[in-house]
């Protein structure tokens, strides 16, 4: 379960810094 929830955690930073970069993107 720890394992599970550090997962979803590391996935959800990665999507939130995904967002950012295609944001800055579109800005651009």
């Amino acid at each position: 379960n720890r394992m599970h929830e550090s997962l979803h955690l590391f996935n959800s930073i990665c999507n939130h810094r995904f967002f950012a970069l295609t944001s800055i993107v579109l800005f651009l």
